[in-house]
């Protein structure tokens, strides 16, 4: 597809050689028809982000108020996922907000969107990312003092992703409750001839923690993954102190695949990991979401074979 058919809207996006609207996933009232939680039994998140960082010169959280269309060019963003880093999964402390604390109700949530990010979707992305920052920083990548890496811009690195996402290597879904980003579901460094392969990273804003829309995310987005867009093997990483994650991964029943010492440099120093992963021989031949939610694959996108 040209550059100037994608400009008139002559031609629809496509995703790994997808048409971008067989990768979107939509759950309708997942709270009342109980696929998320109604109240907030913990208040720690289970939670991987991408590792990667952009050019923090001259950041200013006023650029970032509640009216503000997206963030500076040069504010504190990270590129989702790219090419040259390794993924990361992040422990994310919990958060200070009461409001997600044990027992109170969780946002009652009408539509949870997973979609392709595209363009200046990062920058409403990073956004949410900075207004939570206390929560998201404390735990994320960090490029090793040794390392000689020119970060990209802003505009550099929406163009680096969307290339990337037409090439088959990286592939961000965002994550969106009834219009608002809350998260990110990454798959990155994805590797094609012989193995097929590809690591899963997200993250979650703490408004939206512990009510389980980080495990069907993941779950979803492994589904696709692997359903409909023929990798064979996916695969995360978790630090051994993310005792919520290392709980996703169970739930998913991913096969816990052993210890990774000294995995990704985290906060500044280079930390542990555990390493799960799924192929398409163990992941379930209707998916994960229908394995453990019940629901057909037909309804939420359109799986290998699936013609309803």
């Amino acid at each position: 597809m040209s550059l100037l058919s994608r400009f008139f809207g002559l031609a629809p996006r496509r995703v790994w050689g997808v048409p971008e609207e067989q990768v979107r996933i939509v759950f309708d009232n997942p709270t009342a028809r109980g696929l998320l939680r109604s109240t907030h039994p913990y208040r720690s998140v289970d939670s991987i982000d991408e590792g990667g960082v952009v050019d923090s010169a001259n950041t200013q959280a006023s650029t970032l108020d509640s009216n503000a269309p997206g963030p500076n060019p040069h504010a504190n963003l990270r590129p989702e996922a790219r090419s040259n880093q390794d993924s990361d999964n992040f422990n994310l402390r919990a958060s200070q907000d009461t409001s997600n604390s044990p027992g109170t109700p969780a946002p009652q949530i009408h539509q949870l969107t997973i979609r392709p990010a595209w363009g200046r979707d990062h920058v409403r992305i990073e956004k949410a990312r900075w207004q939570d920052r206390d929560w998201l920083e404390p735990w994320e990548a960090t490029i090793p003092p040794e390392a000689n890496e020119k970060l990209p811009s802003l505009d550099e690195y929406l163009r680096q992703t969307d290339a990337e996402v037409e090439a088959g290597i990286t592939l961000p879904m965002m994550i969106e409750v009834d219009g608002e980003v809350i998260g990110l579901v990454t798959a990155a460094n994805t590797v094609r001839g012989a193995l097929y392969s590809t690591t899963v990273g997200y993250w979650i804003i703490s408004k939206y923690a512990g009510i389980g829309i980080s495990s069907l995310a993941v779950a979803s987005v492994i589904d696709v993954l692997i359903l409909k867009l023929g990798i064979h093997r996916v695969e995360i990483n978790i630090r051994p102190e993310n005792q919520p994650s290392l709980g996703l991964a169970r739930k998913l029943k991913l096969n816990e695949e052993g210890y990774r010492p000294r995995y990704m440099h985290i906060a500044g120093e280079w930390a542990d990991h555990v390493a799960f992963a799924i192929d398409q021989e163990s992941l379930p031949s209707s998916g994960l979401v229908n394995e453990i939610w019940g629901i057909p694959a037909r309804e939420e996108f359109v799986s290998k074979g699936d013609t309803e």
